[in-house]
Parts: structure tokens; C-alpha cells; sequence
């Protein structure tokens, strides 16, 4: 009863654990809990580990307070988007000298706080680093679509684009938040389709090249300065000549050059074959000839397979 008094009577003055014996009992004679303990002497005892136990439990309170503070410090800092650990301390203090959490330390604990705050920051920054990157990426693939979508081709310049209203105002163009991230991204965008009309370019004129083989209007004798002009009257070479310049004449070549290699590796098969299993006479028919060309082939073939 007489420790449940001194707290009670704590609670109107904070400051009793500080109090003289004799300061004290004037201010708790008059309480019936007073008497409950017998002696004098027993009541100063009491009152002396009360007051042991009391500033023990408020230095501890209070470094308890002090340390919340202190982690309120660190957290502010780390919520902070406009500082890092580069981030000068005038900065800082002109950014955040108005939070509750910065005057809740003096500058001494301020300063301690902010020395500790660096691994938490780091960590912080890793986690901002890496978000950002995520963002920028769908930001980016966004704006590849929104490009497609608009239908800008591989002759569009940036500058160019930028003036179309219709482009300009889309979200995604405008979440680029300015020219020094879209432009690279315009560029790659434009890089890629050209890439595509370029292989589908090659492509196509590979096959109008294989469709005039097939009319005999390419042969291996074929030339390009003699032979070019059915080629040039057809879509698939203009689509050719304005990605790749030089690709039209270049692939010409390499083609004939492929029918003459073809027609020359035929016929040192061809005699070949003769010379090693057809008997030729003066009299020997073409149907004959023929017809022992084949028999010869498929020995020469099932040899092959054997081996």
C-alpha cells in the first residue's frame, strides 16, 4: 500500500524520485497509507528503493524514447525519395529540419542517428534502384507498343514523331518523361523494324528471283547490267533497293553464281557416272544412253549406301 501511494502521488508530481526524504513525508503524512508502515525507518527505506526502482524504470523509458527517436530518424531519411547516401547533410537538414522526427533529436543524437543511417539507406536505395528499372522497362516496352500502335515505320524520324499531336498525347509517350529516355527508345524501335523490312526485303526477292528461274527468265548465263530489267519492274526489288541500296545486284550474282556452281557440280557427276559404268558406241541410241545413265546411278547410289 504505502509503494502504491508514491506512485499515485508520482503521477501529480513527476518529479518525487528526486525528493528528499523530508520533502517527500510532508506531502504523504497525511494519506492513511502513510501509517500502514510502522516505523520511520522502514518508511525511509521503502521510499529510498522506490525511488532506485522509479529512476530506473524512467532512465530506462527513457532510452527507450531516445531509441524510437533515433529509428523515427533513420526511417524518415530512407523515406525521403529526394536524398541518398550522396545526398550533402545541408541538404538534407534544409529538406527535413521541419519534421517532428528531425527536432525529436538534438544534434548530437542527430548526427550519431544520421552516421548509423547508411546501411539502411543502401538498402533502401537498392529497392528504389531496382523498382525504378522495373518501371523503366514497362515504361519502354509501353512505348514500343504505342509506337506500333501508331504505326510509325523505319524511315520516322523522332523529331518528326514528337510533332504528331495524336502520338505526343498518349500516356505512353508522355510517361517517357522527356527526350533523353524516349529518344533512345524511339531509336531502338525504329532500328528493329528496319531490321524487319530488311529481312523480309531479302526474303521476298529471294523468291522473285527463284519464280524467274522457274519461267527461264534467269539462267546461269545470266547476267545483271543484260538481265536486270524484268528483275527492276517488280515490287519486290524496289521493297529491296530502298532498304539495302547495293542487296539487289549482290543477290543476282550470288544467285547465278549458285545456278553455275549447281550445273557445273551436275555435270562432273554426270561424267562420273558415265565413265565408270556406261559403255558408250557409235550406234548407242539417246534411249539407251538414258536409260544406262539411270542403271548406272542407282548402282553408284546403293554403293554409297553400303559404305
Amino acid at each position: 500500500a504505502f509503494t502504491q501511494m508514491l506512485g499515485e502521488v508520482a503521477e501529480r508530481e513527476s518529479e518525487l524520485a528526486e525528493w528528499e526524504w523530508e520533502d517527500a513525508m510532508r506531502l504523504i503524512i497525511t494519506d492513511r497509507r502513510y501509517g500502514a508502515v510502522k516505523t520511520l525507518s522502514q518508511r525511509k527505506d521503502l521510499f529510498a528503493e522506490w525511488q532506485v526502482s522509479q529512476r530506473e524504470a524512467q532512465r530506462g523509458k527513457r532510452s527507450a524514447m531516445r531509441r524510437e527517436a533515433r529509428e523515427a530518424f533513420i526511417a524518415m531519411l530512407c523515406e525521403c525519395e529526394e536524398i541518398d547516401t550522396r545526398t550533402p547533410f545541408a541538404k538534407i537538414k534544409a529538406l527535413l529540419e521541419h519534421d517532428s522526427r528531425w527536432q525529436a533529436l538534438d544534434s548530437k543524437e542527430r548526427n550519431a542517428a544520421y552516421d548509423d543511417s547508411e546501411e539502411e539507406m543502401r538498402k533502401v536505395e537498392k529497392v528504389r534502384k531496382a523498382a525504378r528499372l522495373a518501371r523503366h522497362e514497362a515504361e519502354a516496352e509501353a512505348f514500343l507498343a504505342c509506337l506500333a500502335e501508331h504505326q510509325v515505320d523505319a524511315d520516322a524520324r523522332y523529331s518528326d514523331a514528337a510533332k504528331i499531336d495524336e502520338l505526343s498525347a498518349d500516356p505512353r509517350w508522355v510517361a517517357m518523361e522527356g527526350s533523353e529516355r524516349r529518344r533512345p527508345v524511339f531509336e531502338q524501335y525504329v532500328e528493329a523494324e528496319a531490321k524487319k523490312r530488311r529481312v523480309k526485303a531479302r526474303r521476298e526477292y529471294d523468291e522473285l528471283l527463284g519464280e524467274m528461274r522457274a519461267e527461264g527468265k534467269i539462267s546461269r548465263r545470266s547476267r545483271w547490267k543484260r538481265d536486270a530489267e524484268h528483275i527492276r519492274s517488280d515490287a519486290r526489288y524496289d521493297a529491296l533497293k530502298h532498304a539495302l541500296p547495293d542487296a539487289p545486284s549482290k543477290m543476282f550474282e550470288r544467285f547465278v553464281e549458285g545456278l553455275q556452281s549447281a550445273h557445273e557440280a551436275n555435270v562432273a557427276h554426270a561424267k562420273a557416272v558415265a565413265r565408270a559404268h556406261v559403255a558408250v558406241a557409235a550406234d548407242t541410241s539417246l534411249e539407251s544412253f538414258v536409260a544406262s545413265m539411270r542403271e548406272a546411278q542407282g548402282k553408284l547410289d546403293r554403293r554409297k549406301v553400303r559404305e
